[in-house]
This record gives C-alpha cells, structure tokens and sequence, in this order.
C-alpha cells in the first residue's frame, strides 16, 4: 500500500513516500521526476541521501516501477519493487504537483515487458560488481554463485542460461495467497527467495510483488 505524508508548499514542498511500510522517498519532491530516453522516470533517496532512480512501466491497470539497468548491480544502487493501481499513481503525481494531466505523462510510459520482470527479479537477488552493468553479466554470477534449488524443482543452469525460457513466459498477476517460496541457495551461505509454485506445480519469478513471469515449462 502507499502512503504519502506532505509537508511545506511551492519549493519548499517534501514528501515521505513509503510503501507498505517502507520509506522508498523522505525529502524534496521537485526534482523527482525525470526522463531517460523518453522514458518516464522518478528519483528516490530511499530515506537516504544517495538518489537512485526507476523508470515507471505499465501493464493493464498497473504501474510498476523498474529498476535502471545500467545502475541496478552498482553497490550503492537501492532499488524496492513498486506496483501501484493507475489510481494509485494518479494520486502520486497530483502530490508532486507536476503540471501535465497524468493522462498526458501516462503518453510517455511503456509497456512493461518480459526483460523488465528479468531485470526487477535478478536485482532482488542482491548480486552486486564493480563492473557489472547488465542483467547477462549479473546472471552469470547468479550462476556460478547459486548450487541448489529448493526440492530441485528445475535446474539453475536452465534459470541463468536458457534465454528463451523467460522470453517465451507469460506476464501474470499473482495471488500471493495462493502460492508458495522456493528458496535459491548461493555460495557462500545466503537464501534468495527467487521463486513461487502454485499448487498445480506452475513456477513463477518471485519479483516480490503481484506483477511476475509465470515460467513456460
């Protein structure tokens, strides 16, 4: 759920942005919006002083926000997975108080796609390199880190190496309720909550919000 508490006017004007329960703004809220090759894109600090920013997509009725690639496995990059209702993010940007109707700034506001939910689940693993710029180089990592799969329920190999598998699934919304965590184990002694299975036996990305992949295998 969001929440926006807002203090002060005109340039003055701060916000503390958390959602469900966890402050993803608190400050300024002049210059939290920006654009990245014509691409609709807010700032968060996060609570901090460190400024990361998220590029805002949509699917159906939903507005999510993604990380930015190039910055997502640097080690100051913070990043907490966002879906908002439009509803949600209608009340958002009338807080921010930006001019243009969000009816014209939802023009700017793609699509949310299968490479996006790739990006958003391996940034939620916590892999982290000095020179690591791209979801290929961080699931290489992934790959070499990670040796078991709760109940071995599909190999690693196929997650971090098979391009296809996540480009041929489907964009879902799922109940939490009605699923359950497996658990990725990495070297040398961390748990990644990285998937979800239903009770038919269908995995799922586990993008820590509704918005996921449902796997095609």
């Amino acid at each position: 759920m969001l929440a926006v508490k807002v203090a002060g006017e005109y340039f003055d004007k701060q916000a503390k942005i958390t959602y469900n329960g966890q402050v993803i703004h608190d400050g300024y809220i002049e210059d939290l919006v920006t654009s990245l090759d014509g691409e609709l894109e807010l700032e968060f600090n996060y609570g901090a002083q460190q400024v990361s920013s998220v590029i805002v997509k949509q699917f159906t009725n939903k507005i999510i926000f993604i990380p930015t690639e190039f910055e997502a496995f640097d080690a100051d990059y913070q990043y907490v997975p966002v879906c908002l209702t439009i509803g949600e993010f209608g009340k958002l940007w009338q807080i921010m108080g930006y001019g243009e109707s969000l009816e014209d700034s939802l023009k700017f506001v793609s699509p949310l796609t299968n490479k996006d939910l790739e990006l958003v689940w391996v940034a939620n693993s916590g892999v982290k390199g000095r020179f690591m710029s791209s979801v290929e180089e961080a699931k290489k990592q992934l790959n070499a880190d990670c040796y078991y799969v709760d109940d071995e329920v599909v190999d690693t190999g196929v997650l971090f190496q098979d391009n296809q598998l996540l480009a041929s699934s489907k964009i879902v919304i799922v109940d939490q309720k009605t699923v359950h965590t497996i658990t990725i184990y990495r070297k040398p002694w961390e748990e990644w909550p990285a998937l979800l299975q239903d009770q038919t036996g269908h995995l799922f990305l586990n993008t820590m919000m509704p918005c996921t992949l449902k796997l095609a295998m």
